[in-house]
């Protein structure tokens, strides 16, 4: 048997030279804790995706489908770096909200689907 010591609560523990941790609960603390860092980065994208469309709901709200123009959706802070999915027709998807560009670029239609 082998003495290490546990990188989690630094005890020191007899075992086969190949464990890593004291006990269960310090081996679900360190995987959690990898778990968690990897997932931040995907909680921040979530977090941008769910406020794009909150905005687009609001914005689809009072307009319905009337074209919208540009400067008001730039005022909105959209981030188009992050949405759900892109349309067979090329226009981005937030949730239900489908973001289309009108044929000059100027205005801007919500569709809900």
């Amino acid at each position: 048997m082998k003495v290490s010591t546990c990188p989690v609560c630094q005890n020191s523990f007899e075992g086969r030279k190949n464990k890593k941790y004291c006990s269960t609960f310090c081996k679900t603390s360190h995987n959690n804790e990898v778990f968690q860092k990897k997932n931040e980065a995907l909680k921040e994208i979530i977090g941008e995706v769910k406020k794009n469309r909150l905005v687009l709901k609001k914005i689809f709200e009072i307009f319905q489908s009337t074209p919208i123009p540009i400067d008001l959706l730039r005022a909105t802070n959209i981030n188009m770096k992050y949405f759900t999915s892109v349309s067979k027709e090329g226009y981005y998807m937030f949730g239900e909200y489908q973001f289309r560009p009108s044929n000059d670029n100027k205005y801007y239609s919500i569709l809900k689907k």
